[in-house]
């Protein structure tokens, strides 16, 4: 009889937003006595942008999956209302991030509501452009996940699940806004690694499976 080392292959798509945490944008700290995490700029709400994701994934025991999958999305951010409103500077990042994730889940599956810690690392293509800048400039970097989710089973085949992750990133120059090579000279450039928040809505489909369900998808 042939044997797995895994329990299930799901594919899964889905959709979401993803927020840009950086050097640009967000609001003066000095008037809402607020600062970000990390020693950003905070999040600018008026700025959250799309994203997709579709990819595969496997288990190898009911609580613990590994997954891989590609993610296109758009960031975007403004100095309108930050302390660098004087700068006016402006910018539009498309992205395509590849990377693998190791899902650890607390409930098992097994009781309808399963909570979930993810991790992982990727690579990226990433094109900026800025209102300094008239041609989008492409280049690559990496990118460094972290994040909580939990899942929602429909039935033994489909279940739904919901992220919330950061990812961090290293660019050349820290330049995943383009502000490094659009203003190189504007002070406290580079003061923050650029950081993206995203929340991800995402559908299962249970490929191929050795576990048994009961009729709510519930893994018994």
């Amino acid at each position: 009889m042939k044997t797995y080392w895994y329990k299930e292959i799901e594919a899964f798509f889905g959709g979401g937003t993803t927020s840009y945490f950086g050097d640009v944008g967000g609001a003066d700290p000095t008037v809402t006595g607020v600062q970000a995490v990390f020693d950003h700029l905070d999040i600018d709400l008026w700025q959250t942008r799309a994203a997709l994701t579709a990819g595969m994934r496997l288990m190898p025991f009911k609580s613990l999956s590994f997954s891989a999958m590609i993610s296109p999305m758009l960031i975007s951010g403004n100095d309108k209302g930050s302390k660098y409103t004087y700068r006016g500077y402006s910018f539009t990042t498309e992205i395509v991030e590849f990377s693998a994730q190791v899902e650890y889940y607390f409930a098992n599956r097994m009781t309808g509501f399963a909570p979930y810690i993810f991790g992982g690392a990727g690579g990226m293509a990433y094109g900026w452009k800025s209102n300094l800048v008239e041609k989008r400039v492409w280049e690559t970097g990496n990118t460094f996940i972290l994040g909580l989710g939990s899942r929602f089973p429909q039935t033994r085949n489909v279940t739904h699940s919901l992220d919330f992750g950061f990812h961090l990133t290293k660019t050349y120059k820290d330049n995943l806004d383009g502000l490094a090579i659009s203003i190189p000279l504007v002070p406290d450039n580079g003061r923050s690694p650029d950081l993206l928040f995203l929340i991800s809505y995402k559908v299962n489909f249970n490929v191929f499976t050795l576990l048994t369900y009961d009729y709510r998808g519930r893994v018994k």
